[in-house]
């Protein structure tokens, strides 16, 4: 097992720990305007959302997997005071591999060392981070900060080429959400207890998960109904071949017989084994001799084979 997985485990566990401070920052990172630029950064988030439609020019496209990135931020005006790392998200992004997709472009500047296949893999590597503001078009809206996608580094001086110090983020802003393979704690990390001024739930996260046009029969959904995740085999178990029972000759005084071609009763907390049977049974009452089953005739006996004669002995030449 890989130093960076045992990293993402331990960062799951402790996360689902600890979700207080967590809390602080996810609302942060939406109220904090932080100024406009370049920040050192970590990507401490990764968290897989399963299919949603999303409006694209007023209509709704085809569900497609979303997931979401977050970064713990250092710097003049990124970080707080006591030199915890201040917090930002992306928003929701399509999962595609398509060459002119979002999530594919972005891939490619976070993945500069080339070791990665997928965004979990990146957990804990360090960035330079491009930070911008956003206003939206409804009246009253005020600018907030948001990621510029296209303006990630690599940490690494433009002069001398050596990397930046930027900090280890603490274990409890990790979070680690996988659609296919989640786990109890990668869950409970992402609970946000309250809600907003507005009356919406904080818990926007697992609400978002729960809406999700494939949650119905997801690995999540199975594990939050207590299932196991596994999907039980519908092949017929084999049957383990038993020696054809030998049929008891019939008792003093048999119990109340079955009339003939009725069929015989089996207990109910018997399961019958279904086999085939070594011979047809005929369906006779034992206590009728009239009507007893024939005798098979005995087996003829094997003759003897003839004892062979003694051969001459050859004449000596």
């Amino acid at each position: 097992m890989s130093t960076l997985l045992q990293q993402m485990q331990a960062a799951a566990n402790e996360a689902a720990e600890s979700a207080v401070d967590m809390n602080v920052a996810t609302k942060g990172g939406g109220g904090i305007l932080y100024p406009e630029g370049y920040c050192f950064a970590r990507l401490v988030e990764v968290i897989e959302l399963g299919s949603h439609r999303q409006e694209f020019n007023g209509k709704l496209k085809d569900a497609a997997p979303q997931f979401r990135l977050g970064f713990a931020i250092w710097g003049e005006g990124y970080q707080q005071e006591d030199g915890q790392p201040g917090f930002i998200r992306t928003y929701e992004l399509s999962l595609s591999t398509n060459e002119k997709a979002k999530a594919f472009k972005l891939c490619k500047k976070l993945n500069y060392k080339g070791l990665a296949k997928t965004y979990a893999q990146l957990l804990g590597e360090p960035f330079l981070l491009k930070v911008a503001h956003y206003t939206a078009k409804a009246a009253g809206s005020k600018p907030r900060s948001i990621i510029d996608l296209e303006g990630f580094l690599p940490p690494l001086d433009p002069v001398t080429k050596n990397p930046y110090p930027i900090p280890d983020a603490p274990e409890d802003a990790y979070k680690l959400f996988l659609w296919d393979k989640p786990t109890k704690a990668m869950w409970d990390s992402l609970f946000i207890e309250g809600k907003f001024d507005d009356g919406n739930s904080k818990n926007f996260v697992q609400e978002t998960i729960q809406k999700a046009t494939d949650y119905p029969g997801s690995a999540i959904e199975i594990l939050l109904s207590g299932g196991t995740g596994v999907i039980p085999s519908l092949a017929v178990p084999s049957v383990p071949s038993t020696p054809n029972a030998v049929v008891p000759d019939a008792p003093a005084n048999p119990v109340s017989p079955v009339p003939a071609g009725s069929p015989v009763p089996v207990p109910a907390e018997t399961q019958p084994v279904l086999q085939t049977p070594a011979a047809v049974v005929v369906d006779v009452p034992w206590n009728d001799p009239a009507k007893a089953a024939p005798v098979a005739p005995a087996v003829p006996a094997v003759p003897a084979m003839p004892v062979m004669p003694a051969l001459p002995t050859a004449p000596t030449v």
